[in-house]
Parts: structure tokens; C-alpha cells; sequence
């Protein structure tokens, strides 16, 4: 009788232990790759947060040179005063500045001139996430009421201009000195020769980054126009005795005197 041998082939595979240490070595892998991608991820953002806080600087730092520069003397019914308060909130300024300016454009939603009256201050910021607890963020806003003559009262449109705002102050040149204050209803000139704008930005506490401040001067090239007062006067004769027409002489005319011999002078001509 003849037997038949089965012979057993070992198959091919991984044991337990390669099984858990490839696993362990993949796991690695991604863990490096994950923090390399999270880390590029972070400062992408970083950069974009910091390239659009920039550019809204820029755009805020536009629109104040733009409304000081174009500052209105104070006059007429449509050009007012212009007011600087001086406000400390702690260590912090927030202070406000109302003025006229003629930085308006002309649309078809604001038919209105280009004369505006604008209004920079600080708010408290809606988003407190950043900052720390000493310091709480503002927003520095912008009004603008276009209708200078409105037949009813209207809130003009409020614009926020930059956010994370620390400290705002302004500073006005008379000419002498730099005040902290304005009111041109009582100053001598009625708008400064100058506005300094100071800017101080939150440090973010979470990323570390230094926050530049922003600093502005703006001189102001428009002076008020003093009202051309004309005196008429009448034109003055100068001082001493004036010469006088000869007149007519119905008597004729005396004949010259006598010479150096003592001759006698001619005789006057008769008259008629």
C-alpha cells in the first residue's frame, strides 16, 4: 500500500512584533509631518492676520490725513467748529476730535456738497478675546454726516476704521506749542497750524507680536479767511502851503525892476 507525504509550505505575512513597530514608526511619521503642516498653517495665518491689519492701518491712516488735510475753516452755515477733547481712560488716552472737512464725494446715494462733519473716538471693542485684563481693546470708528442741513435728526453712519486699539490721542500745534486740547470757538485762530495723531496698539498676548504704533503729523495749509474790511478815506493833501492858479489880472502886468544903475522900473500896462 502506498502512503502519500503532505507537505506544508510556511505562507508569507508579519508577525505581531512588525506589525507594532511598523505601526509605531507610521505613527511617528505622521506625528512629525502633522506639526511641520500645523506649524506652516500658523505662520500663514499669522502673516495674513498681520498683511490685512496692515492694510486696514494704511486705509485708516489715508482717511485721517485725508480729513485734515481738507479741514474747513470754521464759517457759514455749513462749516462749524472744530473741537479736540482730551479724555484719560487710566493710563490709556481716548480722546476725541470733531471737525469740518471737505473730503466728501458726491454720489447718487449723497447728493449732498463735499463739506462733512466728521467725528473720530474710540468704542470698546465687541470682540474682547484678545488683549489682557488690564487692557481692554477699543475700535477706533469713524462718523460722517453728510446732510448739514437735515430736515429731521438722523444718526450718521458709523465706520470702523481699525480694531485693537490701546490708546488714542491727538495733539495741536497754536503756532508755539503742542496743546492737548482745541475748541475753536475760543481759541485766538480758530484751527491749529498742526495735528499730531498717535495711535498705540494691544499686544497680542496669545502670539507675542509687537505691535507698531502709528504716528501722524498733518499740517493744516488752509488758514480761515479774514473778512476784507475796506476804509475809504479820502486823498490827503500833503502838509504846507499848495500854489494857487494864477488868475486873470485886470490891472496888467508890472514892468521889470530897475537895473544894477538904479534905473527905474517900466511903467505897468493899462488896464481896460
Amino acid at each position: 500500500m502506498k502512503t502519500t507525504r503532505t507537505t506544508w509550505r510556511r505562507r508569507g505575512g508579519f508577525t505581531l512584533l512588525e506589525v507594532l513597530a511598523a505601526t509605531a514608526m507610521f505613527a511617528a511619521i505622521v506625528g512629525a509631518v502633522y506639526s511641520v503642516l500645523h506649524g506652516a498653517l500658523r505662520l500663514r495665518d499669522g502673516a495674513h492676520e498681520t498683511l490685512e491689519q496692515d492694510v486696514l492701518r494704511d486705509a485708516a491712516a489715508a482717511i485721517l490725513r485725508d480729513d485734515l488735510a481738507s479741514i474747513v475753516a470754521p464759517s457759514g452755515l455749513l462749516a462749524g467748529s472744530m473741537t479736540g477733547i482730551k479724555e484719560n481712560s487710566g493710563t490709556a488716552r481716548r480722546d476725541r476730535l470733531e471737525l469740518h472737512t471737505a473730503s466728501g464725494r458726491i454720489t447718487d446715494a449723497e447728493p449732498w456738497g463735499d463739506i462733512q462733519k466728521v467725528a473720530y473716538e474710540l468704542v470698546e471693542s465687541q470682540d474682547a478675546g484678545s488683549g489682557g485684563a488690564l487692557t481692554r481693546p477699543c475700535d477706533l470708528v469713524r462718523s460722517a454726516t453728510r446732510n448739514l442741513l437735515p430736515s429731521t435728526t438722523e444718526e450718521p453712519p458709523v465706520r470702523t476704521l481699525v480694531r485693537n486699539v490701546e490708546s488714542l490721542q491727538f495733539a495741536y500745534y497754536d503756532g508755539e506749542d503742542w496743546v492737548e486740547a482745541w475748541d475753536s470757538t475760543t481759541q485766538e485762530t480758530v484751527l491749529p497750524e498742526a495735528v499730531r495723531v498717535q495711535i498705540r496698539f494691544v499686544v497680542d498676548e496669545a502670539e507675542k507680536r509687537p505691535a507698531l504704533p502709528m504716528d501722524l503729523v498733518v499740517p493744516i495749509v488752509v488758514r480761515p479767511g479774514d473778512e476784507a474790511t475796506t476804509e475809504t478815506t479820502s486823498p490827503t493833501s500833503p502838509s504846507g502851503p499848495q500854489p494857487s492858479e494864477p488868475g486873470p489880472n485886470p490891472g496888467g502886468t508890472g514892468g521889470q525892476t530897475g537895473g544894477p544903475t538904479g534905473g527905474g522900473g517900466g511903467q505897468g500896462g493899462g488896464g481896460r
